[in-house]
């Protein structure tokens, strides 16, 4: 890889844009969530926000999402 997680200038290198398509498709296939619609568009931004917060790890992605999930859906 040519980048580093967790670079303070939050360039996305192609393997965390890897991790974070992975994490991100996963987490609709589980939650049928389709692509291109409202729901979607809000995990995507959400786990952009984590990103640029500083969350790398796929595990506390994962975490993160759901429990953002948990609070969006009530």
């Amino acid at each position: 890889m040519t980048g580093s997680f967790g670079l303070p200038n939050q360039i996305a290198y192609p393997g965390e844009i890897r991790l974070l398509k992975k994490v991100f498709d996963r987490f609709c296939e589980d939650h049928r969530i389709e692509g291109g619609g409202r729901d979607a568009e809000e995990i995507a931004r959400a786990i952009m926000s984590l990103f640029r917060a500083g969350v790398f790890d796929e595990v506390e992605l994962r975490e993160s999402l759901e429990e953002f999930q948990r609070r969006r859906t009530g």
